[in-house]
């Protein structure tokens, strides 16, 4: 049986590749070699993400659940806006520590928070 890890990675690399087909308007080889190379990027920290976020026990104090769920849902989620962003020519160089840092705040806060709200006492 296949791990959710490993679907997870692949869901975020067969996004990556809809989102950078839209971009180029379905036009499959308008896209160039080093996004799919971004897209494999992808799927690799969509796995490496979800395992982050496997090691989030409940029994870990409420800033590390927060700081490994955060990073989880961050790296790939950063990965997909820098790719769209370079595929556009919009890049702009300080936006990656930008977005991870608040993505790893915001999906840390909320998801460790609801992490914390469902655990049993």
């Amino acid at each position: 049986m296949t791990s959710p890890p490993f679907i997870l990675a692949l869901v975020f690399m067969a996004l990556q590749l809809v989102f950078g087909l839209l971009d180029v308007r379905g036009n499959l080889g308008a896209l160039p070699g080093w996004f799919w190379g971004m897209a494999a990027l992808t799927g690799l920290l969509g796995y490496a993400g979800a395992l982050l976020q496997q090691s989030a026990d409940p029994s870990r104090p409420y800033w590390t659940r927060a700081l490994l769920i955060g990073l989880g849902w961050s790296l790939p989620f950063t990965s997909f806006m820098v790719a769209r962003d370079l595929l556009r020519d919009e890049f702009v160089w300080f936006s990656v520590p930008l977005l991870l840092g608040m993505g790893t705040l915001f999906y840390g806060a909320v998801m460790a928070a609801v992490q914390n709200g469902t655990r049993k006492s």
